[in-house]
């Protein structure tokens, strides 16, 4: 690959070479070709305009734009018009709460906001950026037009931002390299090729990096990108139903989705046309990988990376049945070195001890933006110039040559492919004008992570729905704690520090994680989630929200049941119901009964 070449050169070349196959397919079957890729894609650059000459001061040499635009064809050529001008990339998540959402945009200061019309949520909070409508761009002049993809930026410039939790209550944005996710796009050519007629489903939230390696693994190929509907991206009935009838041969899942969508393919007895799964995000379980292998015709990997490095850093193929576990997470992805160090950092990769697990190389980002502290913590460069990352994972080199996880060094967690720092959670509760003091446990009820807030509250606590409330409005649904415990007081240990090993945790807990928050659909859902409302007093209630995670207890399942049976179907005692899921599960029980 010439020293040169971009992602955006990359997919410049497909438009090119492709001009008449189908680029993007809509969530209803609305299709663009590369041709009409490219034309958006120009139109959006020259509206960008050149970029800014290069600042030796901060973090973004070459400026930042986001993109606050819905799934579609705008979205996906306003990505890579971003990278073509050789800025750094924000691609806002719009289910993020609006007071994150805010400190995101105040780290990363865009120079431009591109929209999709006014009064956008990213335009409103950046008020210093410059806005560029995409339904106000002037019509393309005759012919191929200029390049989009020159001139190409330095390798270590920045590409991206992804946010990450952060231990003071801040997210931390984590910048990589347009070098970073070329090397990975070619790893990806190579490694896990796409058929001639290759479609990727694009499914992610934005806020987690696997959505820039659905989008660009499609684009860097030729083949088409097809888009999930945004508000049913973590639905596993929606997903396994795009698997079978959208012909999808390229899938990225975190292994706790990925359970759940084969889980409904199986009951369903739905065939899918998978050629590559990628596993990534959570440790991937031996009998989940069978399932996979024994289901479909697909090759399976298993990918690791931290947010602070281009995606991904190791690949391994599963093969099998039969596979064992622990899958490991295989070998570093070809620029990159992984190593083990010990406490005192020497390394022990050699030995097969365990120890932290350090990233170097083509991959590694530049660090965190605006947090010098932390960067430096992290983030070290040797004398060749090479940067490396210390993941915070403990790991080991196994007999077969293989890296191996086995847990973190620290607080933090992985729930549903998302890293949480608890000490975020914390940092938002001690705000809460009734929390003292407050701590923030990870426990496990059966094999799902669940989040446990112990709180010392100042006088009186608030019922459980102010808790929950409040965090909803400042965190995603992911870190939201659904159980809370009042204490009068911590125990502490000499050091000063609470003892939790004293903690006692309740029985009873969800074996369910958060999705992302899905507006109620118009009638039976939306009668449900009003009734949620004002038992749980937890408000808004989504179509996927789990009743045990706002607040859902046995009594309260006997109240809400009262309510459907009152308000909406009074044979609702007959369906025989002894647990509440969600809005849209319990209104599709109603709807079938009623022979709808």
């Amino acid at each position: 690959m010439a020293a040169t070449a971009t992602v955006a050169a990359l997919v410049e070349g497909r438009c090119a070479a492709r001009p008449s196959a189908v680029a993007v397919e809509s969530p209803d079957g609305a299709t663009a070709t590369y041709a009409d890729l490219r034309d958006r894609i120009a139109r959006i650059a020259a509206a960008l305009g050149p970029p800014p000459a290069a600042s030796p001061d901060g973090p973004f040499p070459h400026g930042t734009v986001a993109v606050d635009l819905p799934s579609g064809l705008d979205f996906c050529a306003a990505v890579i018009a971003v990278l073509a001008r050789g800025a750094a990339l924000f691609a806002v998540d719009r289910t993020q709460p609006r007071a994150r959402l805010a400190a995101m945009l105040g780290i990363v200061a865009p120079e431009i906001v591109i929209t999709g019309g006014p009064g956008g949520t990213a335009a409103d909070l950046a008020p210093g950026a410059r806005t560029v409508d995409v339904a106000a761009l002037p019509d393309a002049p005759p012919g191929p037009g200029p390049s989009f993809a020159t001139p190409a930026p330095g390798g270590d410039a920045p590409a991206y931002v992804v946010f990450t939790s952060g231990s003071t209550g801040v997210p931390k944005a984590t910048v990589n390299t347009h070098a970073g996710l070329l090397n990975h796009l070619v790893f990806m050519g190579v490694v896990c090729p796409l058929p001639e007629d290759g479609r990727v489903l694009l499914k992610s939230a934005r806020s987690f990096d696997a959505w820039l390696l659905e989008f660009f693994w499609a684009l860097t190929q030729g083949r088409t990108l097809v888009l999930a509907d945004e508000e049913r991206a973590t639905d596993a009935r929606y997903l396994a139903d795009a698997l079978a009838t959208r012909s999808i041969h390229g899938f990225v899942c975190v292994p706790s989705l990925l359970r759940r969508v084969f889980s409904v393919l199986e009951r369903t007895a739905g065939r899918t046309d998978l050629r590559v799964v990628v596993s990534a995000g959570e440790p991937l379980r031996a009998d989940l990988a069978t399932t996979v292998l024994t289901a479909t015709d697909a090759r399976l990997f298993n990918f690791y990376g931290p947010a602070e490095a281009a995606i991904d850093v190791a690949f391994h193929e599963v093969t099998g049945p039969p596979v064992d576990d622990p899958v490991p997470v295989g070998r570093p992805i070809p620029g990159n070195r992984l190593t083990v160090r010990d406490t005192a950092g020497a390394d022990v990769t050699g030995s097969g001890r365990t120890g932290e697990l350090v990233v170097t190389g083509d991959h590694v980002g530049l660090g965190y933006a605006g947090d010098a502290a932390a960067t430096s913590a992290a983030f070290t460069t040797g004398p060749d110039g090479v940067r490396s990352y210390a993941t915070g994972d403990l790991a080991f080199l196994g007999p077969d040559r293989n890296f191996y996880l086995g847990g973190r060094m620290d607080t933090q967690v992985k729930i549903n492919g998302v890293r949480i720092e608890t000490a975020e959670i914390e940092a938002c509760l001690l705000r809460h004008k009734t929390v003292a003091d407050c701590t923030v446990q990870v426990t496990t009820s059966g094999d799902v992570p669940v989040l446990v807030a112990f709180i010392k509250p100042e006088g009186d606590a608030e019922p459980l729905s102010e808790y929950i409330n409040y965090l909803r409005e400042k965190l995603p649904p992911v870190m939201v704690p659904p159980a809370y415990v009042f204490l009068n007081e911590f125990e502490y240990l000499p050091s000063g520090k609470k003892d939790t090993s004293k903690l006692v945790f309740p029985r009873g807990l969800p074996t369910v994680t958060a999705a992302d928050f899905e507006e109620p659909a118009e009638g039976t859902e939306r009668a449900l989630a009003d009734i949620w409302e004002a038992v749980l007093g937890v408000a808004p209630v989504g179509a996927t929200d789990e009743f045990a995670l706002i607040g859902g207890d046995s009594l309260k399942l006997i109240d809400t049941l009262v309510k459907v049976s009152d308000s909406l179907y009074p044979d609702v005692f007959a369906l025989g119901i002894t647990r509440l899921s969600t809005v849209r599960d319990l209104a599709r029980k109603i709807e079938q009964a009623q022979g709808r």
